[in-house]
């Protein structure tokens, strides 16, 4: 069985793949940010590269006869904390989602699945996935990664799967009870792992600056304002488990930042995100 990414970052979900004895032959992302040399490191021999038109010869080759295209399309322009920010999806804007089905019409697959979330069916629904895709039963599945073992207990996405139809291909959710813990997760890590940095506490990151918890911001130069991890551990010692972080503007205006919060780590996290808030 042969599986191929498409947008599927430093490849996390074709690791599922290759548990389930896929043969990753590579990975299609046009974000450089996640050409970093991970994908490279979990999938020693497959290829990376930045868009369709690159794939030729033997990449081509290789992609021929696919049992699978996996991948997770952009998602920021459908979440919720566009939503908090009043910006309103622009239902033109499909973004990289007609990529990703552009990959499944030309090389056809027998399977597909794309990650996104609910509010990308806004610009492309059931019936543009059916125009495009005809040849596949398709279907729509509202997941909780936290039913599939994962410690996110909130993590909840939108999973289009399609399969040829002569296939008579049916979904069946596989969710189960589980009580992981963070620490359990974190702890599988190796401390040598290649990629796994260390963090030095004493360090200046760059998050977010000492006025965000402050009332009297005093303009000052940057580095100034910035707060190493353990000062940032000391300012939030004291706060709730799970609640999302209050911060002040440059206007004195109180926010509250979605996504991070200080987690408890003989439990589940909520969602874990981005930039180094979670702590």
């Amino acid at each position: 069985m042969k599986a191929l990414g498409m947008i599927c970052g430093v490849g996390s979900m074709l690791i599922g793949a290759k548990r389930q004895g896929f043969e990753i032959v590579g990975n299609i992302e046009w974000r450089q940010y996640y050409h970093s040399g991970t994908f490279e490191h979990n999938f020693p021999g497959s290829f990376m590269i930045d868009k369709f038109e690159d794939l030729e010869g033997d990449k081509l080759e290789s992609c021929q006869d696919l049992d699978l295209i996996i991948g997770h399309t952009e998602c920021g322009n459908f979440s919720n904390m566009r939503a908090n920010k009043n910006n309103a999806i622009d239902a033109g804007d499909k973004g990289d989602i007609p990529q990703f089905v552009e990959a499944v019409q030309k090389l056809r697959p027998k399977l597909f699945v794309m990650d996104n979330l609910p509010k990308s069916l806004i610009v492309a629904d059931w019936a543009w996935y059916m125009e495009n895709l005809p040849d596949y039963d398709i279907h729509f599945e509202w997941v909780n990664n936290y039913g599939y073992g994962n410690v996110q207990k909130n993590r909840k996405r939108l999973f289009v799967i399609g399969s040829l139809r002569e296939l008579g291909f049916y979904f069946i959710p596989g969710e189960f009870e589980h009580d992981t813990t963070v620490l359990e997760r974190v702890s599988e890590i190796s401390p040598d792992a290649e990629n796994n940095d260390k963090l030095d506490l004493d360090a200046i990151y760059g998050g977010w600056g000492r006025y965000q918890f402050d009332r009297d911001y005093i303009p000052k130069p940057i580095e100034e304002n910035r707060l190493t991890l353990r000062a940032f551990q000391e300012l939030i010692a004291d706060y709730p488990n799970n609640v999302n972080f209050p911060y002040f503007n440059k206007k004195g205006e109180q926010k509250f930042k979605i996504g991070f919060s200080k987690i408890n780590v003989d439990g589940p996290a909520m969602v874990l995100s981005g930039g180094w808030g979670l702590l």
